[in-house]
C-alpha cells in the first residue's frame, strides 16, 4: 500500500494524483490529505505531494511517470524482501 499525502486545492497534488492513476497505482494507494492529522501537517506542509510505501520511502515532488514507476518498482522489491522472498505482483508500467 502507498500513500499520497495531500491537501485540497493544491494543484501539485492535483497533478501527482493523476501521474499515479496513469502508473496504474490508484487502487493500492490510500489518499491523506494533511490537515487532518498535527503530525502529518507539521512533516509534509511545505513538501506536499509526498508518495510513501510501507517501508517508510518516499518520493517527493516533483516526479515524473518513469520516476514514479521505477520508485514504485523498488517499492514492490522491498516489500517482497520483507514477506519473505515470496514473488509481489503488481501493475507494469509503460513509458511512451
Amino acid at each position: 500500500m502507498l500513500t499520497l499525502f495531500h491537501t485540497d486545492g493544491c494543484h501539485l497534488c492535483e497533478q501527482a494524483r493523476q501521474l499515479v492513476e496513469e502508473a496504474g497505482l490508484a487502487s493500492q494507494t490510500r489518499q491523506c490529505d494533511i490537515i487532518n492529522d498535527a503530525e502529518w501537517l507539521a512533516a509534509y506542509r511545505v513538501r506536499i505531494p509526498v508518495l510513501r510505501d510501507e517501508a517508510g520511502r518516499e518520493l517527493g515532488w516533483p516526479f515524473t511517470l518513469a520516476e514514479l514507476g521505477v520508485w514504485a518498482g523498488q517499492s514492490r522489491l522491498s516489500t517482497n524482501r520483507e514477506k519473505g522472498g515470496q514473488r509481489v505482483s503488481g501493475p507494469a508500467f509503460f513509458i511512451r
